[in-house]
């Protein structure tokens, strides 16, 4: 059913969920989103199978279930619109996203799967912010949750470090630099 973590994280999603008495949470919606088939990195081989099995857990205990799989970022952003709008009278709000995750200059991304970055920049504006995430599901009566199954790995750390590193002049500076673009302290 679930590969790994996401076993674990959607197990406890169901138990937390299925405990809430349904007079609590009259209306319960949640937007799970996989994303694997990327276009411009490499893919991922679990997420769409993960976000799909969450989907189904949460379906089975009466959330409402938004599924998106393998969206474009205009696809995603769509979606993530017209959920927040939906959303605005549900007393649970619950995002689910599965894929590839990146953190540039403090701040969370996750990329839709025709992100194309060759920079920090490129993350910035090809990418969604965790905040906008968050902006989802902040009308939600009652509860707010947006969970992350994201690969931490940065499959764009190559990109990011070479840009970052041919703009500093020693050898500290590149590490400080090629950290900062992680998002990492110095």
């Amino acid at each position: 059913m679930f590969a790994g973590l996401s076993r674990r994280l959607g197990l406890a999603l169901v138990v937390l969920l299925a405990v809430t008495p349904m007079t609590a949470m009259a209306e319960r919606m949640a937007l799970v989103i996989g994303m694997a088939d990327y276009q411009h990195t490499r893919p991922l081989n679990n997420t769409v199978n993960d976000a799909r099995a969450i989907a189904a857990e949460l379906e089975d205990i009466g959330v409402e279930v938004t599924l998106s799989t393998d969206a474009t970022r205009d696809e995603l952003l769509q979606t993530m619109s017209d959920f927040a709008f939906r959303s605005e009278t549900a007393d649970l709000a619950l995002i689910y996203f599965a894929g590839h995750g990146v953190e540039v200059q403090g701040e969370n991304y996750l990329i839709p799967v025709d992100a194309e970055v060759h920079s920090a920049r490129d993350v910035q504006q090809h990418a969604v912010s965790l905040e906008q995430f968050m902006d989802t599901v902040r009308n939600a009566r009652v509860m707010r949750v947006v969970i992350l199954d994201a690969c931490r790995d940065n499959p764009y750390s190559d990109l990011i470090e070479t840009r970052t590193a041919t703009s500093t002049s020693s050898e500290g500076g590149r590490r400080r630099g090629a950290r900062a673009a992680a998002g990492l302290p110095p």
